[in-house]
C-alpha cells in the first residue's frame, strides 16, 4: 500500500510546521538532523548512506505528541522514506498511578518493491513512586507488507528508576504478528553530564518463530556544542522489526542534529523529573520560587511575588482564585507579581510556567492533591 509511507511523511511535516510555529508556548521541540551512516543488513552487501531527520515533540500537561520523518540515499542509488506519529494521553488514577492511552501511526518504502504501513494502539498503566516506577500495559493493530495485512498483538511489563546523573528502565514485551512470534527481554540507560548525553540499549531475543533470536545491542552519544547544534555518533546491531518491516543489521552513524525550537528535554525526561521534584531544573536550580508580602497601609492585602526568572509566562490557580487561573504581570527585576486580598488561614496554590504543568513552587509545602499530583500548601497567620 504506497499511500501508507505517503500518509506518515505528510502527517509529520505536518507536525513540524504546526510545532515550529506554536513555539516555546505549546511546549514544542523540533530538530533537523542530517547524518552519514554505514549499515550492513542481514544477508546484503553494506552500504553507505546519507540521511535527513526531521521530528517534532509537542506536549501540554499530561499529553505528548511526536511526529518524525527520515529520508536516505543509499550509495547504490536506491532511496528510503519512512515516517511515524505517536501520540500519548495520561490521566492520573490515584496518587501513585496513571493511566495511558497512546497510538502509532507509521509507514515506510524503499523504491518501489518494498512498502510496510502499521497502525498500532497501546494501553499502560504506570505506578510512579519518587524517582522510580513499573508499569504494564499490551498493544493491538494492524500491520501490513504490500496489499495484505496482518494482525499485531503484545503485552508488555517493566520497571524504571533515576539514579543520579542516569536514568535506566528494564522490561519484557512479548509479541505476535500472524503467526510469527517473539519475546524480547530488554534493558536501557541514558546518562545526561553537562553537555554530554549517551543511551545505551541492549536485548536478547527469544522464543521466537520466524524473527530471528540473540542478542543485540546500540549506543549513541550526542554532545551540546552549543544551545541549537549538536554532534550525534552511534552504532550498534538492531533486531529484526516485523512490525515497521526492518530488517537486522549493524550501523555506525554520525550526524549533525540542529535544535529549531523548544528546550530540548524530552516529554519521558520531564515527567520522571516532575516525579523527582517538580520544581527544580536538571542543573538544580529552582525553576520557580514562591514569597508573599504583606502591602503597607491595606488590610489583608497581599502582593504574590514567583521568582522565574528563565520564564516568559507565569500563571497561578489557587483555593484564593476559586482554582481559575491568573496571570503574573512581569517587573524589572525579574520576578512575577500580583496584588491580591487574602485572609487568614491555610491556602494552597500551584504555579504554570510557559503553559507547562502545574507545580507547588518553592517557598510552599508540596502536599498530595486529589489528582495524583501536588499542591503547594502556605499559612497566613
Amino acid at each position: 500500500m504506497r499511500r501508507g509511507a505517503a500518509a506518515a511523511l505528510l502527517l509529520s511535516a505536518g507536525a513540524l510546521s504546526s510545532g515550529v510555529a506554536s513555539g516555546a508556548r505549546a511546549q514544542s521541540s523540533a530538530s533537523l538532523e542530517a547524518g552519514v551512516s554505514r549499515v550492513d543488513y542481514d544477508g546484503f552487501l553494506p552500504s553507505g548512506a546519507v540521511s535527513i531527520t526531521p521530528s517534532v515533540r509537542l506536549e501540554r500537561a499530561w499529553a505528548s505528541l511526536t511526529a518524525r520523518g527520515t529520508a536516505l540515499a543509499f550509495e547504490s542509488g536506491n532511496t528510503s522514506v519512512q515516517g511515524a506519529l505517536a501520540a500519548s494521553l495520561y490521566s492520573p488514577l490515584s496518587r501513585e498511578w496513571r493511566a495511558e492511552v497512546a497510538g502509532t501511526l507509521g509507514g515506510s518504502r524503499y523504491e518501489d518493491f518494498a512498502e510496510f504501513w502499521h497502525a498500532l494502539a497501546r494501553g499502560r498503566v504506570h505506578r510512579i513512586a519518587g524517582p522510580r516506577g513499573i508499569w504494564l500495559g499490551g498493544s493491538a493493530g494492524r500491520t501490513s507488507y504490500g496489499t495484505g495485512s496482518r494482525g499485531v498483538v503484545a503485552a508488555e511489563g517493566g520497571l524504571w528508576a533515576r539514579i543520579g546523573d542516569v536514568s535506566v528502565n528494564a522490561g519484557l514485551s512479548a509479541t505476535g504478528v500472524g503467526d510469527t512470534t517473539w519475546t524480547d527481554f530488554e534493558g536501557n540507560a541514558r546518562w545526561r553530564w553537562r553537555d554530554v548525553a549517551v543511551d545505551a540499549n541492549a536485548g536478547f531475543r527469544a522464543f521466537s518463530q520466524g524473527a530471528g533470536s540473540g542478542a543485540y545491542a546500540e549506543l549513541t552519544g550526542a554532545y551540546a556544542v552549543n544551545d541549537r547544534l549538536s554532534l550525534v555518533l552511534g552504532g550498534g546491531r538492531y533486531p529484526v522489526d516485523p512490525i515497521r518491516g526492518s530488517i537486522a543489521g549493524r550501523y555506525v552513524t554520525a550526524a549533525l542534529r540542529v535544535r529549531l525550537t523548544g528546550d530540548g528535554e524530552t516529554p519521558a525526561a520531564r515527567l520522571a523529573r516532575a516525579a523527582i521534584d517538580p520544581v527544580m531544573a536538571e542543573n538544580g536550580s529552582v525553576r520557580a520560587h514562591f514569597d508573599l508580602v504583606p502591602l503597607r497601609g491595606a488590610v489583608a492585602m497581599y502582593e504574590i511575588v514567583i521568582r522565574a526568572p528563565a520564564a516568559e509566562r507565569v500563571e497561578i490557580m489557587a483555593s484564593f482564585t476559586d482554582w481559575e487561573p491568573k496571570l503574573l504581570r512581569r517587573t524589572d527585576d525579574g520576578t512575577w507579581r500580583l496584588r491580591l486580598p487574602l485572609p487568614a488561614g491555610v491556602h494552597r496554590m500551584n504555579v504554570r510556567l510557559d503553559g507547562g504543568d502545574w507545580i507547588a513552587p518553592a517557598g510552599t509545602t508540596p502536599m498530595p492533591d486529589d489528582f495524583g499530583g501536588q499542591v503547594g500548601v502556605f499559612v497566613i497567620g
